[in-house]
């Protein structure tokens, strides 16, 4: 019987969970559509030669992949995983997908006895590293119970059940949502500040101690922005594709979402202006431009 936990999908993330699952001495089997991402741990892992091959060698599958479509292209593409799945299988979506074709994908797997939990994850690379991301997971709890090691591996005592199947990735895009939202009024609130001629640092040092506080303030503006660091983090253009997961799920249950769809502009014009590919939290170089300051040292 197969054993070893397959891992597919050695992006920044990817990478980083293999390295954490590594040194804790979990076996692995791992496959990257691009195979020059996985060269690096050549010898320390087992390279797959696609998809199927992982679902012939593990009954634990976690994927670690952008989107939906890539999802899905791993499970039902050609020599994918539905070619090659052993009795009793699990797969675990660790990446952001679309929570309404999560359960879809989760019901059509389920007919062919494959287990399916999402368990998405907030804290990044350095956190995977660490031990310490935040991971929320949806599904049936027998079904969760056989992988918690491997979750509290990656998320320590950050491993919270949050409902059925769906319901992680549902949180996530929401997380997400707001996390936009709170670097685009961060952007703002700092772009009028230094327009004003006050010191960006200073301007952080009291917010962080006042009602306005946020994440962004707490650590991405005075660790990263202000440093001029835009390679941390997710893409620019991935976050943007969790707000509209977010905006879908709105639309579904006919929630009204003003900030949200707001953010999904502003983060469009962004990716208009050529910022795809930098950090999520790029999207203040539309707020500098547009100033004509620089919040950054």
């Amino acid at each position: 019987m197969p054993s070893d936990i397959g891992l597919i999908g050695i992006g920044k993330m990817g990478s980083a969970m293999v390295e954490r699952l590594n040194s804790k001495n979990f076996s692995l089997v791992i496959y990257n559509s691009i195979s020059e991402a996985a060269v690096k741990f050549q010898g320390s892992q087992f390279i797959a030669e696609s998809p199927m091959d992982v679902a012939q060698r593990s009954t634990t599958i976690i994927l670690s992949l952008p989107d939906s479509d890539a999802v899905e292209e791993v499970v039902f593409g050609k020599n994918g995983l539905v070619e090659g799945f052993q009795e009793n299988t699990l797969v675990v979506d660790m990446g952001s997908s679309n929570a309404l074709r999560t359960i879809n994908l989760a019901n059509r797997l389920k007919e062919k006895g494959i287990k399916f939990i999402d368990a998405p994850v907030s804290g990044g690379p350095r956190g995977a590293r660490s031990g310490t991301l935040s991971i929320m997971v949806g599904g049936n709890e027998e079904d969760i119970k056989p992988v918690t090691p491997i979750l509290q591996a990656l998320g320590g005592e950050n491993v919270v059940h949050v409902g059925k199947v769906g319901s992680g990735h549902i949180l996530k895009s929401l997380n997400n949502m707001l996390f936009a939202i709170s670097i685009i009024a961060t952007s703002e609130a700092m772009a009028i500040g230094v327009q004003m001629g006050l010191n960006p640092e200073i301007m952080l040092e009291v917010l962080e101690r006042s009602s306005g506080r946020n994440r962004a303030i707490e650590r991405t503006f005075p660790q990263l922005v202000l440093a001029g660091n835009f390679e941390e983090g997710m893409f620019l253009r991935l976050l943007h594709k969790d707000i509209l997961y977010a905006l879908d799920v709105a639309k579904n249950t006919k929630t009204p979402v003003f900030l949200g769809t707001l953010a999904q502009e502003i983060y469009r014009l962004a990716e208009m202006k050529g910022l795809s590919e930098e950090a999520d939290y790029a999207v203040v170089k539309i707020f500098e431009e547009i100033s004509g300051v620089k919040i950054r040292r």
